[in-house]
């Protein structure tokens, strides 16, 4: 009995079929290296800052703070940064072109270093740049902007208003 698996699963050709050299990424991720992927291609990355989320989620365990994402409606397209001190919320690219929002930045093909840090798909977990929520096999698994505004306005939102809507 054989059994066929392809090479790459659709995360790994997705992220990286529009690079310039997607040899270079699959070649950090067989070192187990984050991949260094353009962004305003495929997508853009909202940056949130861990403190937003921790204050959302009340703790900064990974269970209590996938919750967090979940409830606002993002389920997939979240890396958690190597310090655990970012989350880049994979979003459509374009998003950079109307993000107006003073407590996150949206990378995007206007920014100044167009790329971002991802993990190979499969890569769940520390030490290193792992992804919180499900990587992205296409498109419509990108997170939506207004979700993003929705959980960090929870985040922002001073302590006596988070204790009230709880």
């Amino acid at each position: 009995m054989t059994t066929s698996s392809p090479l790459w699963d659709r995360s790994e050709l997705w992220l990286l079929s529009r690079e310039v050299y997607p040899r270079g990424g699959r070649e950090n991720w067989a070192q187990g290296a984050p991949a260094l992927v353009q962004v305003g291609i495929h997508f853009d990355a909202v940056q949130v800052p861990a403190a937003v989320v921790d204050a959302c989620a009340g703790t900064p365990y990974q269970r209590e703070i996938k919750a967090v994402f979940r409830e606002v409606g993002i389920t997939s397209s979240v890396i958690v940064s190597r310090l655990r001190d970012w989350y880049y919320v994979l979003v459509p690219p374009g998003t950079d072109r109307t993000w107006r929002e003073p407590w996150a930045k949206c990378l995007g093909q206007e920014d100044a270093a167009p790329y971002v840090s991802v993990p190979h798909p499969r890569r769940a977990s520390p030490p290193g740049t792992y992804w919180l929520l499900r990587a992205p096999d296409g498109s419509d698994m990108l997170c939506d902007p207004r979700r993003v505004r929705d959980l960090a306005r929870q985040g922002t939102a001073p302590a006596s208003r988070r204790a009230q809507d709880a």
